[in-house]
C-alpha cells in the first residue's frame, strides 16, 4: 500500500521514524511529509499566505509548516497515495485532545480531501523525561508499538474493504481511525473500540511581568494540567468505558472519528427554530408540466392521486427530508399541467423533486431519475419539466 506519513512532533522525532520503519518492514511504500519543528496543538491549521520552505529528505519532505500543510503538500505531489498515516504521537490523543491535536488534525484534513486516514498516539505519562526528549530514548520508548500498529492497520484495511460504500456523510470524505497505545511500562491487554472521553485542561497563561507593567517586550507562557474538578466522561453512560480510561488500563483503543463535524441529530431542531424565528413569508404559486416518457398519451384513471415532493436529498446517510409536499386528485391525459401554491422556501439550496401518481393505492407513474428544482426557479414560480414513467 502507498502511504503518506506525517506527524506533529516533527520530521526528526523518534515516533515518526519508528512508524516509518514498522510500515516499511510490512512491505508498504512510505513517503514522509512532516513538519520541520514541533507543531503540537496545531489542530487543523494551515498557512494561507505564508511561503512554505520545503526540503527534500532521505524519506520524503521536511516542511516548515503545520501538519495540515504537510498533508496537502504531500498529496499534491503524490496524489496516488492510498492511505494517510499520522504519528506516532508523543502522548495520547484521547477525548477532547482530538480537538487540539495536530496529529489528528492531519487525518481530518486528509479525510476532507477524500483520503482514508489513521492516527497513532502513545500514552507517555509516567515515562522518564530523558526518554521523551532524546531520540535514542524515544526509539526505545516506541519499540513496543510494532504489534499494535501492524494489528490495527490490518484491522483498518479490513474495515475499509467492508465499508467502502459507507464513506461518512458525503462520498468525498475519507474514514478516520484514532488509535491510542498504552505506555511502554503497561502490559497490553488487547484491543478495544472506545468512545471519546471527556477531560478538561485547566490552562493558564503566566506573564513574565506584572499585568500592570505590560509592554511590547512582555511574554506569556502557557501552563496546563488536567483540571481535578473536570467532570469525567461528560455525557457518556457510566457503563461505557472512555478511551483514556481504557488506555490507562492497558488497552489499545480504536475510535472512529467524523471529519464532517455536522450534528445530524440536531439539524431538524435548529431548522425549526430558525423557521419559527423568520418573518412569515408570502406563498409562491408554482406551475410545471409532467410528461410520461414511455406512454406520452397515457390517460390517468379518475380517482388517481398525485404526490409531488420537494426534497433535501443532499445527504447519503439519512432518508431524504421532505421540504414540501403537494397532494391532489388527478386525472386526464399526459402531458399534465400542475399548479399549486406553497410557502416561500425556508431552505437555501436546490431541492430534488419526487413525483408519484397512484390509483387505489397502486403505483401507476413515478419519476425514476434524479431531478433538481433550482431554488431560483422555485422563487420565480416555475418547476422544471418532470418526466415520469408508467409502471406496468
Amino acid at each position: 500500500m502507498r502511504i503518506l506519513l506525517t506527524n506533529d512532533d516533527g520530521y526528526g522525532s523518534a515516533g515518526i521514524n519508528t512508524l516509518r520503519q514498522i510500515l516499511s518492514d510490512r512491505g508498504h511504500t512510505v513517503v514522509i511529509a512532516a513538519p520541520a519543528y514541533d507543531q503540537s496543538g496545531k489542530s487543523q491549521s494551515l498557512h494561507y499566505v505564508k511561503k512554505l520552505n520545503v526540503s527534500k529528505a532521505a524519506h520524503g519532505y521536511i516542511v516548515e509548516g503545520s501538519p495540515v500543510d504537510c498533508v496537502r503538500l504531500g498529496l499534491q505531489m503524490h496524489p496516488d497515495m492510498e492511505l494517510v498515516v499520522a504519528g506516532i504521537n508523543n502522548g495520547a490523543n484521547c477525548g477532547s485532545d482530538v480537538c487540539h491535536s495536530g496529529t489528528v488534525g492531519a487525518c481530518f484534513e486528509a479525510a476532507n480531501m477524500g483520503y482514508n486516514a489513521i492516527s497513532y498516539s502513545m500514552d507517555t505519562r509516567g515515562m522518564p523525561g530523558d526518554l521523551l526528549h532524546h531520540y535514542e530514548g524515544g526509539v526505545h520508548m516506541f519499540s513496543n508499538c510494532k504489534d499494535p500498529v501492524q494489528t490495527t492497520l490490518d484491522m483498518y484495511i479490513i474495515y475499509l474493504t467492508e465499508n467502502t460504500c459507507k464513506k461518512q456523510r458525503y462520498a468525498r470524505l475519507g474514514l478516520v481511525w484514532n488509535v491510542n497505545i498504552p505506555a511502554p511500562h503497561i502490559s497490553i491487554l488487547g484491543y478495544k473500540g472506545a468512545v471519546l472521553g471527556h477531560r478538561y485542561y485547566s490552562v493558564k497563561y503566566v506573564c513574565s511581568v506584572p499585568v500592570d507593567r505590560l509592554d511590547s517586550s512582555s511574554n506569556w507562557t502557557m501552563h496546563g494540567a488536567l483540571d481535578p474538578d473536570s467532570p469525567p466522561n461528560r455525557g457518556i453512560p457510566h457503563t461505557t468505558e472512555a478511551d483514556f480510561e481504557a488506555v490507562e488500563k492497558g488497552w489499545v483503543t480504536i475510535t472512529p472519528l467524523n471529519p464532517d463535524r455536522f450534528y445530524a441529530e440536531e439539524y431538524a431542531a435548529v431548522s425549526r427554530i430558525i423557521s419559527d424565528s423568520n418573518p412569515k413569508s408570502h406563498a409562491i404559486f408554482l406551475k410545471g408540466t409532467i410528461i410520461c416518457t414511455n406512454e406520452p398519451s397515457y390517460s390517468i384513471p379518475n380517482g388517481s392521486q398525485l404526490s409531488l415532493k420537494l426534497l433535501d436529498a443532499r445527504r447519503m446517510d439519512t432518508s431524504s427530508t421532505t421540504l414540501y409536499e403537494h397532494t391532489a386528485p388527478v386525472s386526464g391525459q399526459f402531458p399534465l399541467t400542475v399548479e399549486f401554491s406553497c410557502p416561500q422556501p425556508s431552505w437555501d439550496f436546490d431541492a430534488s423533486i419526487s413525483v408519484r401518481i397512484t390509483h387505489l393505492d397502486s403505483l401507476i407513474c413515478i419519476n425514476d431519475k434524479h431531478l433538481t428544482a433550482p431554488l431560483c426557479a422555485i422563487l420565480a414560480g416555475s418547476l422544471p419539466k418532470i418526466e415520469v414513467v408508467r409502471v406496468k
